[in-house]
């Protein structure tokens, strides 16, 4: 049986996302600031794909401004969603698994917004995942050393809502505006730090308590190491993953990448159990079976319904 690079390639990537939650866990622990991993990771990145947000800014130009906005801004609330509750203390494969209630909102968005009609596997798939996170949201589940605070999780759902959101301005841009994928990765990146560079002078000027203030710290003043590590992990989840993708999806269906990139979530509950040393309760088990199962249904059923269409 021949080795396919393709598929190797997507699963890496997976992989590699899989270290944006809990790698970014690790470098709170570690000392960087909530403001430092909202800035920092992307920063770097879009550093790298600056080339192609430069000379190929007319694609950017010639897209529809209100989708290229939703996309801009979903990108800076979906960071929120990933970081904000790493500082709240919120369980990282909890975190996770409210990001990936995404199928759910692009569900609700499309009915209620596209006033398209439902599928049934897509009614079916939107059950499977609203009781997976009745489940996450169990507050009688173990802490498990975590506060899960209210706030957090919350922030977390709101971040797979700005990924529904990410999902559909994305797909608009690439396929009917032909706006190239490391393009749009290098905006996604802006997204990812200017608004927070922006505020974050006025942020200042708040009488926040000693608390608050620390998360708004901004310094470059740190040791090598500290910026290798976090350089490391920008490299990795930030520019390395979404390289590999894109390469790897070049001559791999939908279907079977979108299967594939459901490592993300498995590695994030991987590394949270070998590398954060944290207990997986029951609800984060069975809720993430639910949620994952929903995925993979949703995946499969519309790149079936696809197919169906293109051979009429």
């Amino acid at each position: 049986m021949k080795f396919n690079t393709n598929y190797f390639l997507i699963a890496l990537s997976g992989i590699m996302f899989g270290f944006i939650v809990t790698g970014g866990k690790y470098l709170s622990d570690y000392g960087f600031t909530l403001v430092e991993l909202l800035v920092i990771p992307s920063f770097i990145a879009a550093l790298f794909f600056l080339y192609h947000g430069i000379t190929k800014f007319d694609e950017i130009k010639r897209a529809p401004k209100k989708v290229f906005y939703l996309y801009f801004f979903s990108i800076t609330i979906a960071q929120i969603g990933q970081f904000v509750p790493i500082v709240l203390n919120v369980q990282p494969s909890l975190i996770s698994m409210c990001l990936y209630t995404q199928p759910l909102w692009t569900i609700l968005i499309n009915r209620y917004f596209f006033k398209n009609n439902l599928k049934k596997y897509e009614i079916f798939t939107g059950f499977l995942v609203l009781i997976g996170t009745i489940l996450l949201l169990n507050p009688f589940s173990p802490k498990n050393g975590y506060t899960n605070s209210p706030l957090g999780i919350s922030l977390a759902l709101i971040g797979g809502f700005a990924l529904s959101i990410w999902l559909i301005a994305s797909t608009s841009l690439t396929e009917k505006s032909n706006v190239s994928p490391y393009n749009l990765t290098f905006w996604g990146n802006v997204a990812g730090c200017l608004p927070f560079l922006i505020i974050l002078p006025f942020i200042k000027l708040l009488p926040l308590n000693p608390v608050l203030s620390s998360y708004f710290v901004l310094s470059i003043n740190k040791p090598i190491s500290s910026w290798l590590l976090i350089t490391g992990y920008a490299l990795i989840t930030w520019v390395g993953a979404l390289v590999i993708f894109y390469k790897g999806s070049e001559k791999v269906p939908s279907l079977h990448s979108g299967i594939i990139l459901l490592l993300e979530p498995v590695t994030v509950v991987f590394l949270d159990k070998f590398l954060l040393r944290s207990t997986l309760s029951w609800n984060i088990i069975i809720g993430a079976v639910f949620i994952l199962t929903a995925n993979s249904f949703l995946i499969y059923h519309s790149a079936m319904h696809e197919r169906k269409l293109k051979e009429l």
